[in-house]
């Protein structure tokens, strides 16, 4: 008497569990049809990979106020006088206007050779006296 009837066929953790190189026709398979979602990232490797751009512009939200908010770009006095030649249409004879630049802050470290007139969106106080000290003024929007 045989003490098995029939050979077990199961290939337990086994990747194609005896379909050889076929593929079995069920879905559970493929992990699922359609792009349903099992767990997060389930059948998302193909968006990840080739229509990135487009997923995460289809991707709902909210723009932060920070991003959208223009900074303010600090600018020592030292620096001034490489900017007047970086960009020599800030300047206006005496006067120096940096708010073309976008929002700038003058602060007080370094110095400057000559009294110059700057318009800049702020300042802070060392910046001020150093500019007056030489006899030149300085205007600010804020």
């Amino acid at each position: 008497m045989r003490r098995f009837s029939k050979k077990n066929r199961k290939y337990l953790g086994r990747r194609r569990r005896g379909y050889g190189y076929q593929q079995p026709r069920g879905g559970g398979y493929k992990g699922g049809r359609g792009a349903g979602i099992k767990r997060s990232g389930h059948k998302k490797i193909n968006l990840y990979k080739y229509h990135y751009e487009e997923y995460i512009k289809s991707r709902k939200g909210f723009t932060s106020i920070k991003s959208i908010k223009e900074k303010i770009i600090e600018v020592n006095l030292g620096e001034i006088p490489r900017l007047v030649e970086k960009y020599p249409e800030i300047v206006d004879g005496n006067k120096i206007d940096l708010n073309k630049l976008g929002k700038i802050k003058v602060l007080g470290r370094g110095s400057l050779d000559k009294a110059y007139e700057i318009l800049a969106y702020a300042t802070t106080k060392s910046a001020k006296e150093k500019i007056e000290s030489l006899g030149g003024r300085i205007e600010t929007t804020v």
